[in-house]
């Protein structure tokens, strides 16, 4: 409404609260003359009178004091509303949306989140945990902003990726397993046993394949399940032996033997991807994709 500000409102609460034009004056460090002035304004724009004054008294009218109580909630509710777009707008610059596989929670994770703190300390994150190709699902679907998935797989143009490093393959068996003390193990001595394989699908049964082959080595699958913790523990119970990733060993509580393959090639691997929508930019992305694999 013409002549009715915020400004005006909190001037004629002012008078309301301190009960005085003179008072009033002083708070506000204006003329009385200004002051008055004002309320005409606020009078004439209403069309009632909001003061009765005279030389000795000073009283609100009723609609004066009705006027006052709704200017009161009026400045509340503008202090209120530049706070909660202030709040949002942080929130959605510090949040990111995270895609990841289970076997990246607790190795590049923990990594991840110590530079996004580093960069700005009130960030939030909103972690979903699924398949790689979920991951990049969720992505193109512009669900998530980021994602650590694992590989190798085929990525799409629209995705921005950085390798965070191999991850090279063990093999585990159970404690009582006769391959359980061999220092060293051939290709050769794996071909007659039963293997625990990753589900169909999975980035890491087609990473465990092209290692296998490579290595002249064609695995009787036993059992196929889609956890690396789970494979553990059937390992663990000596249903067969299997292939996992090295940098998840520290995941693992299962009653399991590691065994090195220094007599394998590993021109096969696994790893961990960082990978983002080219077209999506925040100051949080881009100072985790101006880092190095190094830098994890």
């Amino acid at each position: 409404m013409k002549n009715i500000d915020l400004k005006k409102m909190k001037q004629f609460l002012t008078v309301a609260e301190s009960n005085s034009i003179t008072k009033a004056a002083e708070r506000l460090r204006i003329a009385q003359s200004t002051l008055l002035a004002v309320i005409k304004k606020l009078e004439d724009a209403i069309g009632v009178s909001l003061i009765n004054q005279q030389a000795s008294s000073f009283e609100l009218t009723l609609a004066g004091a009705d006027f006052a109580r709704h200017c009161r909630l009026c400045l509340e509710y503008s202090e209120r509303a530049v706070w909660s777009a202030r709040s949002t707008a942080k929130a959605c610059a510090a949040t990111i949306n995270l895609g990841l596989v289970s076997s990246a929670a607790h190795t590049i994770f923990p990594r991840v989140l110590s530079i996004l703190q580093k960069t700005q300390p009130d960030f939030n994150v909103n972690v979903h945990e699924s398949t790689s190709k979920s991951i990049i699902h969720m992505l193109l679907e512009r669900q998530i902003d980021m994602g650590l998935l694992r590989g190798p797989i085929d990525l799409p143009s629209e995705l921005e990726v950085i390798n965070l490093g191999r991850d090279e393959f063990v093999l585990i068996t159970s404690e009582g397993h006769a391959l359980a003390d061999c220092l060293r193990v051939s290709p050769e001595m794996l071909c007659s046993e039963a293997f625990i394989m990753y589900d169909k699908g999975s980035v890491l049964r087609h990473a465990m394949r092209l290692f296998c082959q490579d290595n002249n080595v064609y695995p009787f699958i036993a059992q196929e399940v889609c956890q690396i913790q789970t494979v553990a523990a059937m390992v663990g119970c000596g249903l067969g032996v299997a292939l996992v990733p090295k940098s998840t060993i520290p995941l693992i509580s299962a009653p399991v033997r590691f065994i090195d393959l220094d007599c394998f090639s590993h021109e096969h691997y696994t790893g961990i991807y960082m990978a983002k929508r080219e077209s999506h930019s925040s100051a949080l992305l881009n100072r985790l994709f101006c880092l190095s694999a190094t830098d994890f």
